[in-house]
């Protein structure tokens, strides 16, 4: 068991502090967070972005007023990249394809599905530029 399993369950209650004066909110108050599940700050988008491996399922929340905006419920999602106001989600490896899709960040709606043919070089990294792709292949 990791030493950080656990850190997003904890109760105001479970906290040692010195001062009994604890002021703030808990947040995401339905749901636990454990390892390998992680939270992202996109602070250019103004998102919070968590990860529930249980079910497979990404939450985007507003930064603002910690509100769940959308999820995106797909085991076959393997990454996500953001920039300003769009993602791109990057699926499992199909047949020599790499499934992507570039969606609205605020809204959740998809603006465009590619597919990407896997020559025989392997990918090296693929960064996201706004709604431009840059796939760099070995050699």
């Amino acid at each position: 068991m990791s030493l950080y399993e656990d850190v997003a369950c904890l109760d105001r209650d479970d906290l040692l502090l010195s001062s009994k004066a604890v002021k703030g909110t808990k947040l995401f108050k339905d749901f636990c967070l454990r390892y390998p599940d992680f939270i992202e700050f996109d602070e250019l988008n103004a998102k919070i972005i968590t990860k529930h491996s249980v079910e497979d399922a990404y939450r985007v929340w507003s930064l603002q007023t910690y509100q769940l905006q959308y999820v995106l419920k797909d085991e076959k999602i393997a990454e996500f990249k953001i920039c300003h106001g769009v993602m791109l989600l990057l699926y499992a490896l199909e047949e020599n394809c790499v499934p992507m899709s570039l969606i609205n960040v605020h809204t959740g709606i998809p603006l465009m599905r590619i597919q990407f043919t896997q020559s025989s070089r392997e990918i090296e990294f693929l960064e996201q530029f706004n709604e431009r792709i840059m796939i760099k292949t070995r050699g």
